[in-house]
């Protein structure tokens, strides 16, 4: 027999023999993606042609249009010379177009930089007996240090349309003095510290003689002023029926205490502009510990009929509002069908450890106090880009649409689109949904978003199409493109599937679920460029929310994914679930659409449409403009 030394001794010489890269595993590092060979062109999100946008501010229709105002630096593409942009879409909120400098930031009577922050709109009679625009505003005085709450106004003309300049008199003194006033940095508490390297100065855009135009109300500013250095971010909206009847409130307004992390609300009794009738009605403050970071952008929505209760066996049935009654619970605490729902939106700033959310309580609003639901408040989306979210006012047929800055503070003065900087997420059509727990029959309210209806109207070419389609491979390609809307249903054993977006060999965004763990996840760690986000930052790569278990089947993953060039948002579980993600391929060819498991899954249902709109002018696709925002998009049916 063989001794153990010599077996010992051949077994060394056969391992000293192998190459030590087979013993070893060489740890797999991936090259950073480059720079974007060309800057995104969003074809359905809004952004300006040129500068730096945040917040949405004042959303509201009115004449057949919707307006969109926003926070706009109009002589540069980082955060600075805060002013209004705006831009207007004809009867639905989709393709705005960038009209002007609305409100621009301005040195007053008083000697001292007024910057326009973040407000909201309303219609109200104007002093002709006709319909207005008044535009409600935190002023932001920068030597004083002061926040306080102003109004401005859309001057229109006789026929009750928007009014063009050379209507207007002399003594009408419009927001046209050079919007230049003084660079100044962000305060510290709102933004991390700008990167001017990076910054490229352009003069406002031109405007013409059918430009709308503005007013600041000076005569009677500030309409609410508690002498606070951090109070800001004015949501008005109109008092429900039901609740003027009974208070004969006119209008409510909420405002942000942002390092104090409550919400202020406001009321008044008569005209918009009768500064004596504001006052104050109460505070919403949420539980201590529960809440990180600063609070802005706060907005109360009445929900009225846009709710609906789902059963032990999943169906939505929708429920008709009540007339207003006390607020009653269920015994397991959570609200009786009966009870007028209203949601509290509000978005979370620096200080939070992901930079900047939107954050939801669902609750109750007696004319006077808002009391919520829940304790811990909701996260709107579960992706790294939508803030700032508020809704529109003034929608017909009441629908409840919500619209987002598609940013995040971590790096909103770096993403790498260029002469423009940031853009608006879509509209979403919100409602709520009162659900039992088939499990522990315990009721719960959760917010439900859909991409604005008329997104369907840009669906121009079907790309791909199956239906009761059983899938064995492991890698099934589906389709490409840059603007895509997918719609898809997936039914699965018991293994993970992902979706995988504006794909090529080393570049691609990956949705994925794992129907054990019921976790949706989107990961952008290999989308493409991500030198815009601080090394420091503790924001992931990879975004996780649960499918909750309340009358969902595990096995089956619903989604619908909105692609355009820079933004992927993604609505899930009925949407019930939303991710928002900015994404920068570094090649063009990164455009493929593939489905991946690792176990055989069957497709219910899956359709892919490409997106287009045309241009009224030439008749030819936007994407071959490249979304040239001076020419004029008609969305074709």
């Amino acid at each position: 027999t063989m001794s153990f030394s010599l077996l010992l001794s051949l077994f060394l010489s056969l391992l000293l023999s192998i190459p030590l890269s087979i013993l070893l595993p060489i740890p797999q590092t991936r090259q950073p993606s480059p720079f974007p060979s060309s800057p995104p062109h969003p074809l359905f999100h809004f952004h300006p042609p040129r500068n730096f946008m945040n917040d949405p501010n004042g959303l509201i229709y009115f004449n057949d249009r919707y307006h969109l105002f926003f926070q706009y630096n109009p002589n540069g593409n980082v955060w600075g010379n805060m002013s209004w942009g705006y831009a207007t879409a004809l009867d639905v909120p989709l393709l705005f177009e960038f009209q002007q400098v609305a409100l621009p930031q301005r040195l007053n009577f008083h000697n001292d930089t007024e910057m326009i922050f973040s407000g909201s709109a309303c219609v109200e009679v104007g002093e002709d007996d006709k319909e207005e625009i008044y535009l409600v505003y935190t002023g932001q005085w920068v030597g004083r240090q002061i926040q306080d709450q102003n109004l401005a106004r859309m001057c229109m003309g006789d026929d009750g349309r928007i009014r063009s300049i050379e209507h207007l008199d002399d003594s009408e003194t419009l927001c046209k003095e050079q919007c230049d006033a003084g660079a100044n940095s962000p305060p510290a508490h709102m933004l991390q510290e700008q990167q001017t390297s990076s910054e490229i100065t352009h003069s406002p855009p031109s405007y013409t003689t059918s430009s709308p135009t503005f007013q600041f109300l000076d005569n009677i500013n500030p309409i609410i002023d508690e002498h606070m250095s951090d109070f800001r971010d004015p949501k008005m909206m109109q008092m429900p029926q039901y609740l003027r009847e009974m208070t004969s409130l006119r209008h409510i307004m909420v405002l942000a205490v942002p390092l104090e992390r409550r919400m202020r609300f406001y009321a008044s009794k008569s005209h918009v502009t009768d500064k004596e009738a504001w006052h104050r009605l109460s505070e919403f403050v949420p539980e201590p510990g529960v809440l990180e970071g600063i609070v802005e952008c706060p907005d109360l929505v009445y929900f009225g009929d846009r709710w609906s209760e789902q059963g032990i066996n999943g169906k939505r049935i929708p429920v008709a509002s009540t007339e207003a009654e006390d607020v009653h619970f269920d015994s397991d605490n959570s609200p009786a069908p009966s009870s007028p729902p209203y949601v509290l939106f509000f978005s979370i700033g620096t200080g939070y450890k992901y930079g900047s959310t939107v954050f939801y309580y669902v609750g109750t609003f007696n004319g006077t106090h808002f009391q919520s639901y829940h304790k811990q408040p909701r996260l709107v989306d579960h992706g790294p880009d939508f803030y700032a979210a508020v809704t529109f006012n003034n929608v017909p047929n009441g629908d409840i649409l919500l619209q987002g800055w598609a940013s995040n503070w971590i790096y909103a003065n770096q993403v790498p689109t260029g002469e423009w900087r940031n853009m608006q997420s879509l509209a979403r059509n919100v409602s709520l949904e009162r659900s039992v727990n088939s499990k522990n029959g315990q009721a719960d309210w959760h917010l439900v978003q859909q991409p604005v209806e008329s997104l369907k109207r840009l669906r121009q070419l079907l790309l791909a199409d199956y239906t009761n389609q059983l899938i064995a491979e492991s890698e099934f390609h589906v389709t490409q493109g840059k603007y895509m809307d997918i719609e898809c249903r997936l039914e699965l054993l018991h293994e993970p599937v992902e979706i995988i977006m504006r794909s090529s060999p080393n570049e691609r965004t990956v949705l994925g679920y794992d129907p054990k763990s019921r976790k949706l996840t989107l990961d952008r760690s290999l989308s493409g460029y991500l030198g815009y986000i601080p090394k420091d930052s503790e924001l992931p790569l990879v975004f996780e929310a649960t499918m909750d278990d309340n009358n969902t089947d595990p096995a089956t993953l619903d989604v619908r994914i909105i692609l355009d060039d820079g933004l992927v948002e993604v609505f899930a579980n009925g949407g019930r679930i939303t991710f928002s993600a900015l994404i920068f391929p570094s090649i063009e060819e990164s455009l493929g659409l593939t489905v991946h498991s690792s176990a055989p899954y069957m497709i219910g249902s899956m359709k892919v449409w490409g997106l287009d709109v045309m241009t009224k002018d030439t008749g030819t696709s936007a994407q071959d403009t490249r979304a040239d925002r001076s020419q004029t998009i008609d969305i074709v049916d």
